[in-house]
């Protein structure tokens, strides 16, 4: 998550813990801040494939969309 927030955030938890290209993910924590950006990458990457789609962002919860990941 970035840009790192001032205060301390915690991530408490990530619903579903696996979705597919364009699919929904929340992302569950405290202190999320009100903006930013999520990026994922495939287990077996040491690099990022990108940033994904925000859908919302509170500071409670963000949904973003699953991008697509570069191999």
């Amino acid at each position: 998550i970035s840009p790192v927030p001032t205060t301390k955030f915690e991530i408490t938890d990530i619903d579903p813990s696996s979705a597919n290209f364009d699919q929904e993910i929340t992302i569950f924590g405290t202190n999320l801040g009100t903006s930013g950006s999520v990026n994922f990458r495939l287990s077996s990457q040491s690099f990022s494939s990108g940033s994904a789609p925000i859908v919302s962002w509170g500071q409670n919860q963000i949904i973003v969309k699953v991008p697509a990941l570069k191999k």
